[in-house]
């Protein structure tokens, strides 16, 4: 049978879900109080950046650059994998991933089936026939594949051409697949009833490659619609007024009232069918133990509206929030971070100000957007980003601060302060100063001085010999046979294979020439499943010119890694990274005055931080004169320095404050 649009009755107030609690256990760890939206549109987004977070939402947009050439699309699937990648490294996070039941996208294969079907005509809006369209109705790069359904094509994988080198999304030469109808955003209508309503929860958002899976906890409801008449009537509705752009369906093409031939009141109607039809959604998501971005206090229709702390607003936000009965304290909260030049410009009064004001559910997200953490520069749509770098977590958010003892109060006119079982968190919006418990810091936890190399677990100096290119080989190789014997307990320190990295990260490459980097090595290991050990495939300076990852080898036990994660660029960060397990770092170390490095302690020279050397940070100290020392492994041999090792000052900034030598800069560890 065919669908067709159901005679609507219009509501008397709005249907969509007022804020709502999550039905999880609520959790105070740092950590887990994080939030962030990835769509790295060049690949899979990094799972091991990704686990760091409380909740991790993924955007359509992710590994876009993938599916867009997929025969069909294949986004819905690959959102999945992501999500299910990410879950594997930390399963206490929550992975969502993205909706959207205002657009139909056929790069969705649940929408694409049903686009396809005649059978579900009723469920989209289509064309005027008796107008002449603003939006093209046929595929840009097949004029004989067309729709009577509507579709813009402003925000769509399309064929790249000279006129348009870079669109949102490169499909494959020989043309968008994305079924039978254009690659284009496509438009429900919500007044079509049940019919659309039990499709869409069934198949759309319980289905097993959503809420019905394991590894999905929630998704990002993108869009909405937006009434003139509805507005006009009721101001503070959300949404309103319809600027995004026009009335009607948000992001979509602004011409679309008239290209669908929809009236005022027919706008209205829509706007209602979704709203009411919004309200069983969420609950449906809801009653499978999920939750939703837009059930966030403030989060109204999709937008991401995070609060955000200034001198000015300080002191009566806080008098707002230390009340039993305020926001913070009966509905889950989203908190951007001020964020300054990709930093955050004021860290801890933004941690004490979201310490003293959180309940049971609330999340730190980034920037006046609360959501996008910079796991790499976000690129402008149809651009590819650059190599995975991007801002570590901040050390701070990392931590344990233990549970609040009651609700924040002002002491004093404009001081705030709140007991946690860790200490007092303060924040004094006069002077605007912060303060956290120093316990909850671990600002005087640290070591005197760390050195694995006398603890067994560093293992012997290697020589990379003439091939000034396989340093970064020898730091990860060493980083994860240092951490495989520190986190696996009863394993024995075996040194693993560097020529296994120099030959299969970059296969086909001279590495000599061409260099590499420690995270790829890490994420090799992990792709892998280990490393075969030295003694079956030893370093061969003349082989890495082959680059022949021929494998003949096993990985051994152990050598495995989860991922791998960047270090905080700040010394104390770095301390308290190295103590816990050997780190590989990046520094200038090809040129004087580290590479003519004799012993003792390099200090009181300029080194630079044009990173051009890999090497392995295996601990700190003080010399006998009181001279802060960072320890290094190098692999220029054993006659090299102190018997293969150097020591460089710590303690100084080095030219913009990035430590001697740049050591700052770029530093990771293997997750075991």
């Amino acid at each position: 049978m065919r669908f067709t649009p159901a005679l609507l009755t219009l509501p008397t107030a709005l249907a969509v879900l007022p804020p709502t609690l999550p039905s999880w256990e609520p959790t105070y760890s740092m950590s887990l109080s994080t939030i962030t939206m990835q769509c790295n549109s060049s690949g899979w987004s990094d799972p091991t950046r990704g686990s760091e977070f409380g909740i991790v939402s993924y955007d359509w947009s992710n590994s876009k650059n993938q599916w867009a050439k997929a025969q069909p699309m294949d986004c819905e699937e690959r959102l999945l994998e992501q999500a299910s990648m990410t879950k594997n490294v930390n399963p206490n996070s929550h992975m969502w991933v993205y909706r959207n039941v205002v657009k139909a996208l056929p790069w969705f294969t649940s929408v694409r089936e049903i686009l396809d079907d005649p059978d579900y005509s009723g469920f989209f809006l289509k064309f005027d026939p008796d107008v002449e369209t603003t939006v093209d109705r046929c595929a840009a790069e097949n004029q004989t594949k067309c729709s009577e359904f509507y579709h813009d094509q402003t925000q769509t994988p399309a064929v790249p051409t000279e006129e348009n080198p870079n669109p949102d999304g490169s499909c494959d030469p020989s043309g968008c697949n994305s079924g039978e109808n254009p690659t284009g955003e496509y438009l429900f209508d919500h007044r079509n009833g049940t019919q659309l309503l039990n499709w869409i929860i069934d198949n759309h958002i319980l289905s097993d490659t959503a809420i019905g899976h394991e590894d999905v906890d929630g998704m990002f409801m993108d869009d909405f619609w937006c009434s003139d008449l509805v507005c006009e009537d009721t101001p503070t509705t959300p949404g309103c007024p319809c600027n995004d752009p026009v009335q009607g369906a948000t992001e979509i093409d602004a011409n679309q009232q008239k290209d669908i031939g929809l009236s005022d009141e027919e706008i209205r109607d829509l706007y209602y069918a979704w709203d009411s039809n919004m309200e069983a959604i969420q609950q449906a998501i809801l009653d499978n133990g999920g939750y939703t971005w837009s059930l966030i206090k403030g989060q109204d229709n999709a937008n991401a509206s995070p609060d955000q702390l200034t001198q000015d607003n300080c002191a009566a936000s806080l008098r707002e929030a230390c009340s039993s009965t305020s926001q913070w304290q009966t509905n889950a909260k989203l908190f951007g971070l001020t964020v300054e030049d990709n930093e955050p410009s004021q860290l801890e009064q933004d941690v004490a100000y979201f310490l003293l004001a959180r309940g049971d559910f609330a999340w730190l997200g980034w920037g006046v957007w609360g959501m996008t953490w910079p796991f790499n520069p976000e690129p402008a749509h149809g651009e590819l980003p650059p190599l995975p770098d991007g801002v570590p977590m901040p050390e701070m958010i990392d931590r344990d601060f233990g549970a609040p003892q009651g609700i924040c109060e002002e002491v004093e006119d404009g001081v705030f302060r709140r007991e946690w079982s860790s200490g007092t968190v303060e924040l004094d919006c006069n002077s605007f100063e912060g303060s956290v418990p120093e316990g909850a810091l671990f600002e005087n936890d640290l070591p005197e001085t760390v050195d694995w190399s006398l603890k067994g677990a560093v293992s012997p100096i290697g020589d990379e010999a003439a091939c000034g290119g396989a340093c970064w080989a020898f730091a990860a190789s060493s980083a994860v046979e240092s951490a495989r014997v520190i986190f696996q307990e009863g394993s024995d320190l075996i040194e693993l294979s560097t020529q296994q990295l120099v030959n299969c990260v970059y296969p086909g490459y001279d590495s000599c020439e061409r260099g590499g980097d420690m995270g790829q090595a890490f994420d090799y290991v992990k792709g892998n499943g280990g490393l075969c050990s030295k003694a079956e495939w030893d370093y061969d300076e003349s082989a890495t010119k082959q680059g022949n990852c021929d494998v003949n080898c096993a990985a051994v036990e152990g050598s495995n890694v989860k991922g791998f994660k960047m270090v905080e660029k700040t010394e104390e960060a770095l301390m308290r990274a190295v103590a816990r397990q050997p780190i590989a770092v990046a520094i200038q170390g090809l040129v004087p005055p580290f590479s003519e490095y004799k012993s003792g302690v390099l200090s009181g020279v300029e080194c630079g931080s044009a990173l051009d050397h890999g090497v392995l940070l295996v601990g700190y100290g003080v010399d006998e004169n009181g001279v802060k020392f960072w320890k290094l492994k190098n692999d220029f041999g054993e006659e090299w320095g102190e018997d293969g090792y150097a020591r460089i000052e710590r303690g100084v900034g080095g030219a913009g404050g990035v430590g001697m030598c740049g050591i700052l800069l770029d530093a990771s560890y293997p997750v075991m």
